[in-house]
């Protein structure tokens, strides 16, 4: 019975372990520092992206419309309906610091990331919102993505 007992333990760490190697490595968390806004303000998020793995991560960002376009965005309205990308008949524009290939090391964070969601999604109505922001762990679709923490930002009249 002991050798038993002693064979599921060993076999219940074993899957412990299987768990914890595929965990995601790195962490996003946004920020804000003006949770109030006016309507028809700009909403600008800070973006921090740290490794939490024993090896180099790609935080490389793609920057355009003042946005960065390495990470997905949701944004929901106060009754938590998502809030679709603007339609835009002009082409996205630059804003010079796009694609820059960088690495960060075990421990390190980047935290030259963010823009204003405001661009591509109409915060204009007084109200709450609720935005979080996810990015692929690789080029991978079944690795999966890394979301970030959500903030609220409010709007006023």
């Amino acid at each position: 019975m002991r050798v038993l007992m002693a064979l599921l333990l060993i076999a219940a760490s074993a899957g412990t372990g299987g768990g914890a190697q595929s965990a995601a490595p790195f962490s996003i968390t946004i920020s804000t520092d003006k949770p109030t806004v006016k309507a028809g303000s700009d909403v600008y998020v800070e973006i921090r992206m740290t490794n939490t793995s024993n090896h180099s991560v790609d935080c490389t960002h793609q920057s355009q419309d003042f946005l960065d376009r390495s990470f997905e965005y949701e944004v929901r309205d106060g009754s938590r309906k998502l809030i679709p990308k603007l339609e835009r008949n002009v082409p996205l524009e630059s804003d010079g610091v796009s694609g820059s290939p960088r690495s960060i090391k075990p421990g390190e964070t980047c935290e030259a990331f963010g823009g204003y969601v405001s661009h591509p999604y109409d915060m204009s109505r007084p109200g709450e919102y609720t935005i979080q922001v996810s990015r692929r762990i690789s080029g991978n679709p079944r690795d999966g993505v890394v979301k970030s923490n959500r903030i609220t930002i409010t709007v006023t009249p």
